[in-house]
């Protein structure tokens, strides 16, 4: 009877592939990967560490107001995998945000921040004040050597301003808008945030 895995020993070719892709073949790529540079491992400090520097530099974005017009937000795609930066209705007045702690999952690392929110702008509705403390977990993916936002991160559909630039925007859009009613949401907005 013939062994189905047995290496025919008639054939010194098949015995010199079966040698090259059992030992020489692995040597090969592991010495291609230690040329190209270390590869992240998800449950390293340093990887933990790499995504909650990508989620503060977003959230640095967000906060200074970066989504708040198309040409910044483009910006913002240097942090994120997403294609698009999505569109908004409402957004969030925050005093501050602090980047926590991060942990690893299947899909990449989840990183925890807490936001201090002083209340919700919506375009029609206008300001309306909610302060509460808000804790999100954001969906980080590897990126070649280095993490980004993931494209499924629900939680940051609408933008987290800070105060100043969330005032200084209002301002703009007060002034350029021509609809009398936009106007006085705009400017009820305003005057209910200094």
């Amino acid at each position: 009877m013939k062994k189905m895995f047995a290496v025919p020993r008639s054939r010194p070719i098949s015995l010199a592939l079966h040698w090259f892709g059992v030992f020489l073949l692995p040597a090969l790529v592991s010495l291609g990967n230690a040329q190209t540079g270390v590869r992240i491992v998800p449950h390293s400090d340093a990887a933990l560490n790499a995504a909650k520097i990508a989620v503060r530099r977003y959230c640095d974005m967000d906060a200074a107001g970066f989504r708040l017009s198309r040409e910044s937000a483009a910006r913002m795609r240097t942090v994120t995998v997403a294609k698009e930066i999505p569109d908004w209705q409402a957004l969030l007045v925050i005093s501050d945000y602090q980047v926590e702690s991060a942990r690893s999952n299947p899909h990449g690392i989840l990183v925890k921040v807490s936001y201090h929110v002083f209340g919700r702008f919506d375009n029609g509705d206008g300001y309306t004040p909610e302060p509460h403390a808000e804790t999100i977990e954001v969906q980080t993916v590897a990126d070649g050597d280095e993490w980004k936002l993931g494209e499924n991160n629900e939680d940051l559909a609408r933008p987290r301003v800070g105060r100043a630039q969330v005032l200084k925007w209002l301002t703009e859009q007060a002034a350029a808008s021509t609809d009398p009613e936009h106007k006085r949401i705009l400017q009820a907005a305003i005057q209910a945030l200094q």
